[in-house]
């Protein structure tokens, strides 16, 4: 008797997770205008990253936003860094 029990329970979890994604996506604003890329692998951004952001954050949807950027190595060879734009509200 106990089987049928269990298995309408882990039925019902998996629903039960997306009614609360759901909930959670209403609460929560879109935080982010928009990302990109401002350019690919480099050894030492400096400043440049947050120059280019800054510049190509004029041809992207960011009226009203912040303009924000970070270096990533995700694709890059070691110690090399991509820069990463995005503008936010």
């Amino acid at each position: 008797m106990r089987l049928p029990a269990i298995t309408a329970t882990l039925l019902a979890l998996p629903s039960l997770g997306l009614a609360v994604a759901l909930d959670a996506a209403k609460i929560e604003p879109k935080a982010y205008c928009d990302a990109w890329q401002g350019g690919g692998c480099e050894w030492e951004w400096g400043n440049d990253c947050t120059n280019r952001c800054n510049a190509q954050a004029l041809n992207k949807s960011c009226k009203g936003c912040s303009v924000h950027h970070y270096e990533d190595s995700g694709n890059c060879i070691s110690g090399w860094q991509t820069c990463e734009c995005y503008c936010s509200k």
